[in-house]
């Protein structure tokens, strides 16, 4: 005698559908991840502080230098603060910290550092891999917190700590004092092959946000709330410096845009060349991005590899290496 499987009760299955279908919208919409969860995890909540810290670096007549960390994120950024320990620019750094565990570890270990503590809405302490939700989320929650900042007429130079400053490039910003928005450009759009390079047009070229001068200008604070309002409807599929460049090369706003040269600021296609176009295109930048890498783990163990981590422990700077950049310079 053959067995027919019973039919679960119609209820049962509407039921069940319903709950998938529920959670389908809460995280995505047209394949995007859903609006009302994005807009309440990324809203901005009161940055007075933050914009108090950004004044009083102004009023040292110095450029606030800003950047996010998380307790996924805390080992990079032990390391860069041990980095550019010597570089005498840590009076200018805000990190903003966006879980109490970065905030406390962050204050212990760098009392004269300005670290900003800022209460998310929801947990946001994880090492997230690029592209995932979190991640999106994440930056889509920095772009908003600068768009505030720039309402109250804070310019500032965006960083990410996943880098090595094999020199202080405060200096190179010199040079831009006529642009809204300067940004660095990706490595793989030269064509490093032939050394085209800073030859190019900027049209051939794309900006990243990884290091990037924002002016609180008419045209800065055009661009940046655009790509702020593009970016959150549209966070599952695009990227801020892909809003930015679209953006930059339209002149939107009247922004007027810049890309510091790959041979100051490259990127993590550095890691990737062969000596010979290194020494052509990037032979001794000032930074370098540690990206076009997956993985917490993995950055740090291509910036050991390369020489470019500087903790000798968990919270203590190797000021061997620290030293021998200095050296270097």
């Amino acid at each position: 005698m053959i067995r027919t499987r019973k039919t679960p009760p119609i209820f049962a299955v509407g039921v069940i559908s319903l709950l998938v279908i529920s959670c389908y919208l809460l995280v995505f919409r047209d394949g995007e991840l859903g609006q009302q969860h994005v807009a309440k995890a990324t809203a901005v909540s009161d940055i007075r502080g933050l914009v108090a810290m950004s004044r009083e670096i102004a009023a040292m007549k110095k450029l606030p230098l800003i950047t996010l960390a998380n307790e996924g994120f805390l080992a990079v950024t032990h390391s860069w603060l041990c980095n550019t320990l010597r570089m005498h620019v840590h009076e200018q750094v805000i990190v903003i910290a966006t879980d109490e565990k970065a905030y406390m570890d962050l204050k212990e270990g760098w009392p004269h550092v300005r670290i900003y503590r800022y209460n998310t809405t929801q947990e946001m302490t994880g090492s997230y891999t690029f592209g995932a939700n979190g991640y999106r989320i994440l930056l889509l929650l920095r772009v908003r917190i600068l768009l505030e900042l720039l309402k109250h007429d804070v310019s500032f130079l965006l960083f990410e700590t996943d880098c090595v400053w094999l020199r202080n490039p405060l200096p190179v910003l010199d040079a831009y004092a006529g642009y809204d928005v300067v940004g660095a450009q990706l490595g793989h759009t030269l064509d490093y092959r032939d050394a085209r390079g800073e030859d190019a047009p900027m049209a051939t070229k794309n900006f990243s946000v990884n290091f990037m001068l924002v002016r609180a200008t008419e045209g800065g604070v055009a661009l940046w709330e655009k790509m702020a309002s593009r970016l959150q409807r549209h966070i599952g599929s695009e990227w801020e410096q892909n809003i930015v460049d679209f953006l930059c090369k339209q002149r939107f706003g009247g922004v007027n845009c810049e890309l510091f040269p790959y041979s100051k600021i490259a990127d993590g296609i550095w890691y990737m060349m062969v000596e010979g176009a290194r020494n052509r295109l990037a032979a001794r930048p000032y930074v370098i991005n540690n990206n076009y890498i997956k993985g917490v783990e993995n950055k740090i163990k291509r910036a050991k590899e390369n020489r470019h981590w500087f903790l000798k422990d968990e919270r203590n700077c190797d000021l061997e290496m620290v030293d021998g950049l200095t050296r270097f310079q």
